[in-house]
C-alpha cells in the first residue's frame, strides 16, 4: 500500500471515529443536560448541534459567565503541559529500563527492575500523590500553577521565570503521572526487545563481537520500536483518568479537576444535571486521543516497511490475498476456540463479563425494584 493511500485510508478512519465520538457524546453527555431534559430526541439533537457549533458548549453560571470551550481550554492547556512531559519522561525512563532487563533477562536486575515497576502499575495514583505530597511539601508547592507574583505576569516577557515557577509548582504532579505510566512501558519494551534476541540477526551481531550497547539499540530496539509507538497511543487515555485524582490532591485546577466538577457539586454530592463542561471535554479530549492515534499510525508507517510494501509477487505482477487472510483468520479462530475451551480460567471470565453485562442490560429493572 502506496503512503497515499494508506493517508487516505487512516484519515477516513479518523473521520468515521470523530462522528462516532460525536454522536456518543449527544446520547451520553448532552441528553443529561437540564436543557436537553423532556425534549423530543429529533428536537435535542438540533439543538445539539447548535450548542456545539454555534452556541460554543454555552456559557457557565461562574463569576463573568465565562464561555464553556474557553474555560475548557484554559483549564486543558495547563494540564496537556504536565501530561506532555509525563508522557515523554515516561516512555524514556520505560523503555531505557525495559531495554536493559530484556538485555539481562532473568538476572537479579531483571528481577529488581521487574518488582519495581509492576509495584509501580499496582499502586494507585493517588497513594502516590498523597506519598509526594506529605514528603515533598513545603519545598514544592502545591495548590496553583503559579506563585502569586507571577500569576499576571504575561509570558514573553520574561519566558525563562514564568518558566521555571511553573515546573517548581507541577515538579509533583509531573512526578506522580510518571510513576503511574512508567511501569506499562517497561513492560511493553522489555516483552517487544527480549523477543528479537532470538533472531538470527541477533545472533549473528553477538557471534561477530559486537558490543552490547550496538546490540541492544542499533538492532534489537530498532525492530522492537513498532509496538512500542503503537502503544504510545493509550497514553492520553491512561493519562487523563490520573490527572482527575492527581490534580484533586494537589488542588489544581486543570483538566481533571474540571472533569471532577463536571459530575460532583461543591457539596461533594453527585449532580442531578451535568455541568456543560462535560461533552465540552469528553469531544476535544477524544480529538486529541484520535489525533495523536493519527499521527502514531503515519509514523509506524514509517518505522515498518512492511505496511509499505506494495501487494506484488517476485515479478512485479499484483494480486489478490483476499482469500489468504481470510483462510489464515479462520485457522486462527479455530486455534484459539480449541485452546480457551481447554481452559477454565477463560471460561470463567467469559462467565463474568456476561453476568456484568446482563446486570447491566437490567439496572433499570433492577433499580425500580429497590424503588418500589
Amino acid at each position: 500500500m502506496s503512503l497515499r493511500k494508506y493517508i487516505i485510508k487512516r484519515t477516513l478512519d479518523s473521520l468515521i471515529t470523530i462522528f462516532l465520538v460525536f454522536m456518543l457524546n449527544f446520547f451520553i453527555c448532552y441528553q443529561n443536560l437540564s436543557e436537553a431534559r423532556g425534549l423530543p430526541e429529533s428536537e435535542q439533537f438540533t439543538n445539539y448541534i447548535r450548542f456545539v457549533f454555534f452556541d460554543r458548549f454555552g456559557t457557565l453560571a461562574l463569576p463573568g459567565s465565562p464561555n464553556t470551550l474557553d474555560y475548557v481550554f484554559e483549564r486543558l492547556s495547563y494540564s496537556l503541559i504536565i501530561l506532555t512531559v509525563s508522557a515523554i519522561f515516561a516512555i524514556l525512563v520505560g523503555v531505557a529500563s525495559g531495554a536493559l532487563a530484556s538485555f539481562k533477562r532473568g538476572s537479579k536486575t531483571d528481577f529488581l527492575f521487574s518488582a519495581f515497576f509492576i509495584t509501580l502499575i499496582m499502586v494507585p495514583n493517588w497513594w502516590s500523590a498523597f506519598v509526594l505530597l506529605a514528603t515533598f511539601t513545603p519545598p514544592f508547592p502545591v495548590g496553583k500553577w503559579h506563585s502569586f507574583e507571577w500569576i499576571n505576569v504575561p509570558f514573553l516577557s520574561d519566558p525563562v521565570g514564568k518558566t521555571r515557577d511553573f515546573l517548581w509548582h507541577t515538579t509533583l504532579p509531573m512526578v506522580c503521572l510518571t510513576l503511574s505510566m512508567v511501569g506499562v512501558y517497561f513492560l511493553v519494551s522489555r516483552s517487544c526487545i527480549a523477543a528479537t534476541f532470538s533472531e538470527p540477526y541477533l545472533i549473528t551481531a553477538k557471534a561477530k563481537g559486537l558490543r552490547r550497547r550496538s546490540i541492544i539499540f542499533r538492532h534489537a530496539f530498532r525492530n522492537a520500536i513498532v509496538p512500542i509507538a503503537a502503544g504510545a497511543a493509550l497514553i492520553p487515555v491512561f493519562l487523563i483518568n490520573a490527572s482527575i485524582s492527581v490534580e484533586r490532591v494537589f488542588s489544581l485546577k486543570g483538566i481533571g479537576d474540571a472533569i471532577y466538577h463536571s459530575l460532583i457539586s461543591e457539596s461533594e454530592l453527585p449532580r442531578v444535571d451535568v455541568l456543560p463542561t462535560l461533552p465540552a471535554i469528553f469531544l476535544l479530549v477524544s480529538i486529541i486521543t484520535i489525533a495523536i492515534q493519527y499521527a502514531l499510525d503515519l509514523l509506524n508507517y514509517q518505522l515498518d516497511p512492511r505496511l509499505g510494501r506494495s501487494m506484488t509477487d517476485g515479478a512485479g505482477l499484483t494480486f489478490s490475498l483476499k482469500s489468504r487472510r481470510w483462510k489464515s483468520r479462520k485457522v486462527r479462530l479455530k486455534r484459539f476456540m480449541s485452546s480457551f475451551m481447554k481452559g477454565s480460567s477463560g471460561k470463567l471470565g467469559l462467565a463474568i463479563i456476561l453476568t456484568l453485562i446482563a446486570f447491566a442490560a437490567y439496572r433499570p429493572s433492577f433499580h425500580w425494584q429497590i424503588q418500589k
